[in-house]
């Protein structure tokens, strides 16, 4: 299996990468290299020269492909799609690939990690947390399914071939801008990747598998199947109060646990 996650060329996103690649290397070693694969969205001109040795790739962001629209920041999460999109046929059609955000990294080797043709592994956490594509907020999905209801409120970490990434990858965009669209609310139109890809999944009669495989830390309790974390609300590891610069950082008040231990490592290795 490929990690990939997706960071744009920002200060913020060159830690949470740097994070990442620390924790593939401890836990696959040499292995690691070919493991993981990075996607940098080029949001400006400028390239980012960054110290990481992460295998990548810098793409295009999406306003480069829909440049008559506003360059407007709730449309950011589009780069997920538009930077998949730009490497997907690097690989060949049987490859497992992870698609992530940046701001997650492996604690564990991941072991469970062989869907099906037309599968995703995902996980459903979302659901309940803020999505409520099944409940509250399924209007939002049924105007646009043309095949009865078949998902499950399911995102990152998406766990999938890449045949079947590439069978989703252009009406998961499609779905995205329409959802934006339609919808004026900020945090609906934050979270169109999320919708849309419940869409793209179902009208393209790819199954959704529930996996509890990643760690959200104050929102969910570590268990040994946890593989990954990510800590979009972790509130002791803020990414908006301690990324870039680990200002404000206190490692010795972060718990004792594999995913804090981790942290810790890291950050003795960048302010050492």
């Amino acid at each position: 299996m490929i990690s990939i996650p997706i960071a744009a060329n920002i200060a913020s996103h060159k830690m949470q990468l740097d994070l990442f690649w620390n924790n593939h290397q401890h836990i696959y070693g040499p292995d690691a290299a070919n493991k993981a694969h990075a996607i940098i969205i080029l949001q400006e001109d400028n390239h980012p020269f960054w110290n990481i040795d992460i295998p990548q790739t810098i793409v295009k962001d999406w306003h480069h492909f829909y440049p008559t629209r506003p360059k407007e920041g709730s449309l950011v999460p589009l780069n997920i799609q538009i930077g998949l999109q730009q490497i997907l046929d690097n690989y060949a059609d049987d490859q497992v690939l992870e698609l992530l955000d940046c701001d997650m990294f492996h604690i564990r080797q991941a072991t469970d990690i062989s869907p099906a043709d037309n599968e995703f592994f995902v996980n459903i956490l979302y659901e309940d947390w803020h999505l409520k594509s099944l409940t509250e907020n399924k209007p939002i999905i049924s105007k646009h399914l043309s095949v009865p209801h078949n998902y499950n409120g399911g995102f990152v970490p998406i766990i999938g071939k890449a045949k079947t990434f590439k069978i989703i990858i252009q009406t998961w965009i499609d779905n995205h801008l329409k959802i934006y669209d339609q919808n004026p609310d900020p945090l609906i139109r934050w979270w169109a990747g999320m919708y849309s890809f419940q869409i793209a999944c179902s009208n393209l009669n790819i199954k959704m598998t529930a996996k509890n495989n990643c760690y959200f830390p104050g929102i969910n309790n570590l268990e040994e199947q946890h593989h990954n974390s990510h800590y979009c609300c972790d509130e002791l590891f803020n990414k908006k109060k301690h990324l870039p610069n680990l200002d404000g950082l206190s490692i010795e008040t972060l718990p004792d646990n594999l995913y804090y231990n981790r942290i810790k490592e890291w950050y003795l290795q960048k302010v050492l």
